[in-house]
């Protein structure tokens, strides 16, 4: 079943359709549950459409990878802090995993310089902060 089956949803339609939003979402609604990407869901969770999707397909990509994104390596992970906390602090002992993960791997993870390294590990403090600080 499609999202667009599933939710009763509607393709833009009009002047509008052709922007890349809009041609997005439209592409997006003919898709089932299990062909959502990576992109998909950071642009749902952006645009905070369909979340009982993107919420849970974001904790499956981020258990496979915690460094997942489209543009940069950990954006998934960046994301669901700035805009989705309190699913995050929800999800705690799932979270604190992936941090956990995260914290393991980031030093030796080669794809980031120096610089990103640390900015990451001071991203990893704050996101393990923020999930005990609302308890």
């Amino acid at each position: 079943m499609t999202i667009k089956e599933s939710f009763m949803c509607d393709y833009i339609s009009g002047d509008d359709k052709e922007l890349p939003l809009p041609r997005w979402y439209n592409s997006l609604i003919n898709k089932q549950i299990d062909e959502v990407n990576i992109a998909d869901v950071l642009k749902m969770i952006r645009q905070k459409l369909f979340l009982s999707i993107a919420l849970p397909k974001a904790v499956d990509f981020l258990r496979d990878n915690c460094f997942a994104g489209e543009l940069y390596d950990g954006e998934l992970m960046q994301l669901m802090y700035r805009q989705e906390m309190a699913f995050c602090v929800k999800n705690r002992s799932i979270f604190e995993s992936i941090v956990q993960t995260a914290r393991d791997k980031y030093l030796d993870y080669s794809l980031f310089t120096e610089d990103e390294k640390k900015e990451f590990g001071n991203f990893l403090d704050n996101f393990e902060e923020a999930l005990h600080a609302v308890a």
